[in-house]
């Protein structure tokens, strides 16, 4: 691997699913999608080029692992991480400690909760969808990240909540 290339992984916040990314300055290549970034004079705006058009794209960071892309009117949220980091927090995450923890499912942006497809006392698969949360006109999936028991269910269809408001608890299944 080149010096100049530096690999991360993103989570997409929408689909919880990690991706390879390699940045090299301001070009990124993540699996088959390969994309460059050219500057402005605008701090956080860039171009994109696709389909030999150029789109404007705001990225901003909240300083330490998230990353805001507004492109085309919609924000995608990312969690970004040197590869090693995203590896030592695997390990972690599987460790005997972790996987008897309460998962506490908060809200990830600000938004209206469409659905409710949990009740309280239910038992979920680990990525289970729990909510549907409509924000800026699209729908995102709240998924389980644990096998376990909903508790502390505290939303209703038709709830505004705020970022981080709490959604519900799941206790681990042993």
């Amino acid at each position: 691997m080149r010096s100049d290339l530096h690999p991360y992984t993103a989570t997409l916040d929408v689909d919880q699913k990690d991706r390879p990314v390699v940045v090299s300055f301001m070009s990124s290549t993540a699996g088959e999608i390969s994309v460059e970034l050219m500057p402005t004079d605008r701090t956080g705006l860039f171009h994109v080029m696709i389909n030999e058009q150029v789109i404007p794209v705001m990225v901003r960071a909240n300083g330490v692992d998230t990353v805001d892309v507004d492109l085309r009117g919609y924000r995608y949220q990312a969690r970004v991480l040197a590869d090693a980091h995203h590896r030592l927090l695997s390990i972690l995450r599987s460790s005997p400690a972790m996987q008897t923890r309460v998962a506490r499912i908060t809200s990830p942006m600000p938004g209206l909760i469409k659905t409710v497809m949990v009740s309280d006392g239910q038992e979920v698969a680990k990525g289970a969808t729990l909510f549907t949360l409509e924000a800026m006109k699209m729908e995102n999936a709240i998924a389980s990240p644990i096998h376990g028991t909903v508790r502390q269910l505290s939303m209703q269809a038709g709830t505004a909540v705020e970022k981080g408001a709490l959604l519900c608890v799941i206790d681990p299944v042993l």
